[in-house]
């Protein structure tokens, strides 16, 4: 099974996890599909769904994670993305959320698919409606 799938919507590319994240090299191979797919499509927003993957990691991988980003892929900084993560993720999700908003990330994360889906629906039509024509 793929770590991540994709599904492109008009405005967004929403991203589906799958399995367990044990490690940071399984961590790293993630945000890599993902980092790919972002630039091959020019997403801007994401629609990130990660209820079904289990993550068995700690606070410094969250952190090791955020300083990849920072290192390996510079178009992070232009992407919003609109999060939701299962109860047992709960805790690595949100110190990732802190980290990387500290560090110029726009992560958002949510209790349910649909508050991430409809906040990112609004964020990009505010986005839209700020932009000089």
């Amino acid at each position: 099974m793929e770590l991540v799938t994709f599904e492109p919507f008009a405005d967004y590319l929403l991203i589906e996890g799958h399995g367990v994240r044990n490690s940071d090299a399984e961590m790293f191979q993630t945000a890599t599909a993902v980092y790919n797919k972002i630039v091959e499509t020019e997403s801007r927003y994401l629609l990130i769904d990660y209820r079904k993957v289990h993550l068995n990691l700690n606070h410094v991988q969250a952190f090791n994670l955020i300083r990849t980003y920072e290192s390996n892929m510079p178009q992070l900084h232009q992407v919003t993305a609109a999060c939701v993560f299962n109860n047992e993720s709960e805790n690595f999700a949100s110190y990732w959320q802190y980290i990387g908003r500290q560090r110029g990330f726009d992560i958002v994360i949510f209790k349910t698919l649909e508050e991430a889906k409809q906040w990112l629906t609004n964020k990009i039509r505010t986005d839209k409606e700020q932009k000089p024509r």
